[in-house]
């Protein structure tokens, strides 16, 4: 737990450039915690459930901002994450 935390608080505290990378990084930590581990130590994270938080954390960056259209992520590359 003291790791997730500590590092949630360096994902915050950098670079907005790669926001995707934050958004899995934050849902595999949220499906972690909420696992409960097997006798063995192992952990099952389910990758549909790892997928839907990830989706939900991204989509405020991929909608289309006001008459803007979608944020760039990488400028001049002419693609984004959605497409």
């Amino acid at each position: 737990m003291t790791f997730a935390q500590r590092l949630v608080a360096l994902l915050e505290s950098g670079r907005r450039e790669s926001t995707y990378k934050l958004a899995v990084v934050l849902a595999l930590i949220d499906v972690c915690v909420e696992s409960s581990q097997a006798a063995d130590g192992a952990l099952h994270v389910p990758v549909q459930e790892l997928a839907h938080r990830v989706v939900s954390y991204y989509w405020p960056q991929v909608r289309p901002y006001h008459e803007h259209g979608r944020l760039a992520q990488l400028k001049g590359s002419g693609s984004s994450i959605p497409d």
